[in-house]
Protein backbone atom coordinates (compact mmCIF):
# COMPACT_ATOMS: atom_id res chain seq x y z
CA UNK A 1 0.00 0.00 0.00
CA UNK A 2 1.33 3.04 -1.14
CA UNK A 3 1.29 6.82 0.86
CA UNK A 4 1.67 9.70 -0.23
CA UNK A 5 4.04 12.29 2.27
CA UNK A 6 1.01 14.27 3.37
CA UNK A 7 -0.54 11.32 4.47
CA UNK A 8 2.05 9.93 6.30
CA UNK A 9 2.98 13.46 8.05
CA UNK A 10 -0.70 13.37 9.02
CA UNK A 11 -0.66 9.74 10.79
CA UNK A 12 2.80 10.88 12.47
CA UNK A 13 0.91 14.15 14.13
CA UNK A 14 -1.75 12.00 15.23
CA UNK A 15 0.65 10.04 17.28
CA UNK A 16 0.56 13.48 19.28
CA UNK A 17 -3.29 12.34 19.96
CA UNK A 18 -3.79 11.67 23.74
CA UNK A 19 -5.70 8.72 22.79
CA UNK A 20 -4.23 5.50 23.20
CA UNK A 21 -6.71 3.72 20.77
CA UNK A 22 -6.01 6.64 18.53
CA UNK A 23 -2.19 6.11 18.95
CA UNK A 24 -2.74 2.39 18.28
CA UNK A 25 -4.66 2.82 14.84
CA UNK A 26 -2.02 5.38 13.63
CA UNK A 27 0.82 2.96 14.48
CA UNK A 28 -0.81 0.16 12.82
CA UNK A 29 -0.99 2.44 9.69
CA UNK A 30 2.28 3.35 9.13
CA UNK A 31 3.54 0.22 9.73
CA UNK A 32 1.19 -1.32 6.84
CA UNK A 33 2.59 1.50 4.48
CA UNK A 34 6.17 0.14 5.61
CA UNK A 35 9.48 1.56 4.02
CA UNK A 36 7.92 4.68 2.98
CA UNK A 37 7.47 5.83 6.51
CA UNK A 38 11.00 5.20 7.28
CA UNK A 39 12.89 8.49 5.98
CA UNK A 40 10.12 10.79 7.97
CA UNK A 41 10.04 8.65 11.27
CA UNK A 42 13.83 8.67 10.82
CA UNK A 43 13.33 12.53 10.92
CA UNK A 44 11.05 12.51 13.71
CA UNK A 45 14.16 10.36 16.21
CA UNK A 46 16.79 12.97 14.49
CA UNK A 47 15.38 16.26 15.12
CA UNK A 48 13.90 14.92 18.87
CA UNK A 49 10.47 15.90 17.41
CA UNK A 50 8.47 16.07 20.77
CA UNK A 51 6.10 13.27 19.78
CA UNK A 52 5.18 9.68 21.69
CA UNK A 53 8.64 8.26 20.54
CA UNK A 54 8.03 5.17 21.74
CA UNK A 55 5.39 4.34 18.80
CA UNK A 56 8.11 5.69 16.68
CA UNK A 57 10.46 3.15 17.51
CA UNK A 58 7.86 0.72 17.41
CA UNK A 59 6.98 1.49 13.74
CA UNK A 60 10.55 1.34 12.99
CA UNK A 61 11.14 -2.31 14.69
CA UNK A 62 7.90 -3.52 12.71
CA UNK A 63 9.06 -2.33 9.32
CA UNK A 64 12.76 -2.96 10.03
CA UNK A 65 14.75 -2.33 7.03
CA UNK A 66 18.52 -1.62 7.22
CA UNK A 67 17.84 2.33 8.15
CA UNK A 68 15.67 1.48 10.88
CA UNK A 69 18.50 -0.18 12.86
CA UNK A 70 20.63 1.88 14.25
CA UNK A 71 17.59 4.21 15.51
CA UNK A 72 16.08 1.07 17.40
CA UNK A 73 19.14 -0.31 18.65
CA UNK A 74 20.38 3.20 19.92
CA UNK A 75 17.40 3.54 21.85
CA UNK A 76 17.38 0.37 23.81
CA UNK A 77 21.03 1.42 24.34
CA UNK A 78 19.40 4.43 26.41
CA UNK A 79 16.42 2.81 28.11
CA UNK A 80 17.47 -0.74 28.11
CA UNK A 81 15.38 -1.24 30.72
CA UNK A 82 11.80 0.45 29.12
CA UNK A 83 9.10 -2.21 28.26
CA UNK A 84 8.21 -0.97 25.65
CA UNK A 85 11.82 -0.15 23.93
CA UNK A 86 12.92 -4.00 25.17
CA UNK A 87 9.68 -5.53 23.11
CA UNK A 88 10.61 -3.30 19.93
CA UNK A 89 14.53 -4.26 19.89
CA UNK A 90 13.35 -8.01 20.47
CA UNK A 91 11.02 -7.58 17.71
CA UNK A 92 13.82 -5.75 15.04
CA UNK A 93 16.49 -8.54 16.69
CA UNK A 94 14.18 -11.43 15.63
CA UNK A 95 13.69 -10.13 12.09
CA UNK A 96 17.16 -9.93 11.07
CA UNK A 97 18.21 -13.02 12.90
CA UNK A 98 15.33 -15.01 11.43
CA UNK A 99 17.35 -16.27 8.30
CA UNK A 100 21.05 -15.96 6.97
CA UNK A 101 20.81 -12.92 4.69
CA UNK A 102 24.47 -11.75 3.24
CA UNK A 103 22.56 -8.13 3.45
CA UNK A 104 21.41 -8.57 6.46
CA UNK A 105 25.35 -8.34 7.46
CA UNK A 106 25.09 -4.30 8.25
CA UNK A 107 22.90 -5.18 10.95
CA UNK A 108 23.96 -7.82 12.43
CA UNK A 109 27.30 -5.99 12.30
CA UNK A 110 25.40 -3.57 15.21
CA UNK A 111 23.78 -6.45 17.05
CA UNK A 112 27.18 -7.58 17.72
CA UNK A 113 28.34 -4.81 19.83
CA UNK A 114 24.86 -4.93 22.19
CA UNK A 115 26.16 -7.44 24.55
CA UNK A 116 27.96 -4.06 26.07
CA UNK A 117 24.77 -2.51 26.68
CA UNK A 118 23.49 -5.06 28.74
CA UNK A 119 20.34 -5.45 31.31
CA UNK A 120 18.95 -8.54 32.92
CA UNK A 121 15.44 -8.96 32.77
CA UNK A 122 12.30 -11.44 33.78
CA UNK A 123 10.70 -13.05 30.21
CA UNK A 124 8.14 -15.57 31.58
CA UNK A 125 9.84 -16.49 34.84
CA UNK A 126 13.43 -16.84 33.85
CA UNK A 127 16.04 -13.92 33.96
CA UNK A 128 17.39 -13.21 30.64
CA UNK A 129 20.44 -11.07 29.36
CA UNK A 130 18.40 -9.23 26.17
CA UNK A 131 22.08 -7.49 24.56
CA UNK A 132 24.31 -10.56 24.99
CA UNK A 133 21.00 -12.53 23.76
CA UNK A 134 20.97 -10.27 20.61
CA UNK A 135 24.86 -10.79 20.22
CA UNK A 136 25.09 -14.27 20.33
CA UNK A 137 22.13 -14.57 17.75
CA UNK A 138 23.94 -12.98 15.51
CA UNK A 139 26.90 -14.57 15.66
CA UNK A 140 25.40 -17.58 15.49
CA UNK A 141 23.44 -16.14 11.73
CA UNK A 142 27.56 -15.26 10.51
CA UNK A 143 28.26 -18.40 11.44
CA UNK A 144 25.40 -20.10 8.60
CA UNK A 145 26.89 -17.51 6.51
CA UNK A 146 30.63 -18.58 6.76
CA UNK A 147 29.82 -22.12 6.28
CA UNK A 148 26.90 -21.59 3.38
CA UNK A 149 27.87 -18.29 1.34
CA UNK A 150 31.50 -17.35 2.39
CA UNK A 151 32.54 -13.66 1.22
CA UNK A 152 35.25 -11.51 1.91
CA UNK A 153 32.97 -9.03 3.42
CA UNK A 154 32.42 -11.35 6.70
CA UNK A 155 35.80 -10.72 7.64
CA UNK A 156 34.76 -6.83 8.35
CA UNK A 157 33.17 -8.71 11.85
CA UNK A 158 36.19 -10.54 12.50
CA UNK A 159 37.53 -7.22 14.99
CA UNK A 160 34.05 -7.44 16.87
CA UNK A 161 34.28 -11.08 17.28
CA UNK A 162 37.94 -11.21 18.45
CA UNK A 163 38.51 -11.97 22.68
CA UNK A 164 38.96 -8.95 24.26
CA UNK A 165 38.97 -9.88 28.21
CA UNK A 166 39.15 -6.30 29.17
CA UNK A 167 36.06 -5.31 27.00
CA UNK A 168 34.26 -8.62 28.27
CA UNK A 169 33.72 -9.97 24.73
CA UNK A 170 31.35 -13.28 25.01
CA UNK A 171 33.42 -16.50 25.00
CA UNK A 172 30.93 -17.27 22.62
CA UNK A 173 31.82 -15.58 19.99
CA UNK A 174 34.67 -17.93 19.50
CA UNK A 175 33.16 -19.84 17.24
CA UNK A 176 32.22 -17.13 14.94
CA UNK A 177 35.38 -15.96 14.60
CA UNK A 178 37.47 -19.36 14.05
CA UNK A 179 34.92 -20.14 11.27
CA UNK A 180 34.34 -17.07 9.28
CA UNK A 181 38.05 -16.72 10.00
CA UNK A 182 38.49 -20.23 8.08
CA UNK A 183 35.97 -19.43 5.71
CA UNK A 184 37.57 -16.15 4.63
CA UNK A 185 40.70 -17.11 4.74
CA UNK A 186 41.59 -16.23 0.99
CA UNK A 187 40.70 -12.49 1.39
CA UNK A 188 42.88 -12.73 4.85
CA UNK A 189 44.91 -9.72 3.40
CA UNK A 190 41.96 -7.73 1.19
CA UNK A 191 41.50 -4.47 2.77
CA UNK A 192 37.86 -3.74 3.60
CA UNK A 193 36.17 -1.24 5.35
CA UNK A 194 32.36 -1.48 7.30
CA UNK A 195 31.78 1.36 4.69
CA UNK A 196 32.28 -1.01 1.65
CA UNK A 197 29.32 -2.72 2.93
CA UNK A 198 26.60 -2.02 0.85
CA UNK A 199 22.50 -2.74 1.08
CA UNK A 200 22.37 -3.83 -2.56
CA UNK A 201 24.00 -6.93 -2.14
CA UNK A 202 22.28 -10.30 -2.82
CA UNK A 203 20.37 -11.48 -0.16
CA UNK A 204 21.01 -15.43 -0.19
CA UNK A 205 17.88 -17.30 1.95
CA UNK A 206 19.46 -20.19 4.01
CA UNK A 207 16.89 -22.13 6.14
CA UNK A 208 19.33 -24.03 8.05
CA UNK A 209 19.51 -25.04 11.48
CA UNK A 210 21.24 -22.84 13.97
CA UNK A 211 24.50 -24.51 15.02
CA UNK A 212 24.51 -26.17 18.95
CA UNK A 213 27.51 -24.98 21.20
CA UNK A 214 28.97 -27.53 23.09
CA UNK A 215 30.99 -26.86 26.05
CA UNK A 216 33.90 -29.09 25.53
CA UNK A 217 33.70 -27.88 21.54
CA UNK A 218 33.63 -24.14 22.75
CA UNK A 219 36.84 -24.50 25.84
CA UNK A 220 38.81 -26.60 22.77
CA UNK A 221 37.89 -22.82 20.02
CA UNK A 222 38.95 -20.66 23.33
CA UNK A 223 42.40 -22.29 23.19
CA UNK A 224 42.98 -21.59 19.47
CA UNK A 225 41.35 -18.28 19.40
CA UNK A 226 43.18 -15.22 18.26
CA UNK A 227 46.15 -17.21 17.49
CA UNK A 228 46.00 -15.90 13.38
Amino acid sequence: MEATEEQIQELIEQLQSNHYKTRLIVLGKLVEYGEATVPMLLNVVSHNIEIHWRYVIRALAAISTLECVEPVVSCWEERPDDPVVIEAFRGLVDHFTAEARLENLPALLRLLTCYKRDLNVMSHGQTTSVGKTASLRAADILILLARHTPTPQLRVALPLLKRDLWHGVPKEFAEAYRQIDEATHLWKDLPLAVSELKTSMVGLPLPTTIPERGESETEQTMRNYGTN
